[in-house]
């Protein structure tokens, strides 16, 4: 997939914009080792991996927030993921486009603590990830806000999930469905 994905991406020219954490990471850190037993694929993995922008990356840096307006209403809170923290080094990325555009924003105790997905993390250690998700959960309930928004997909899905079961009334978004153009709003 991955010797595929790079094939196609660099083909391309521009920005490749993903919408999450987790796989910008995994294209900008691991993608040239995964390729490394083929010279040019490896190559393609690097030219590839320095157009990559996560989300709210390419809206801070590349667009300057520029034209943006919140396409949501009520009060949210924001879930920072481990990996666009982490590894891609954007705290503050996300908190800084919903502050751009307006949005009633409740801080989230403990937001930069692990929601518990982790990927497999998830499936080898239950327990602890459910442990990690539940106390995320509480700190979201905390904050009175109608809805939870992050930037990577697999820990929306994981704390959706576990507020469904839960029965929190809670809605789940990514960032970029509460944002939009001018021309969109």
């Amino acid at each position: 997939m991955a010797a595929h994905t790079v094939s196609v991406l660099d083909a391309t020219e521009g920005p490749i914009v993903v919408p999450s954490g987790s796989c910008a990471a995994m294209m900008i850190d691991h993608y040239a080792d995964l390729l490394s037993d083929d010279d040019a694929l490896a190559a393609a993995a690097r030219r590839v991996a320095g157009r990559v922008r996560e989300f709210t990356q390419f809206v801070v840096d590349d667009l300057g927030l520029d034209g943006l307006e919140a396409d949501a209403t009520g009060p949210i809170t924001f879930h920072p993921s481990c990996h666009g923290l982490r590894h891609l080094g954007l705290r503050g990325y996300g908190e800084r486009v919903l502050d751009h555009v307006g949005v009633e924003r409740r801080p989230l105790e403990a937001a930069e603590e692990c929601c518990g997905f982790g990927g497999l993390f998830a499936v080898e250690m239950p327990e602890i990830s459910g442990a990690l998700m539940e106390t995320k959960i509480g700190h979201v309930e905390a904050t009175g806000a109608e809805t939870l928004v992050g930037y990577d997909m697999s820990c929306l899905m994981h704390l959706a999930g576990g507020m469904r079961r839960r029965g929190t009334d809670v809605e789940v978004r990514h960032i970029a469905e509460i944002i939009a153009g001018e021309d969109e709003a």
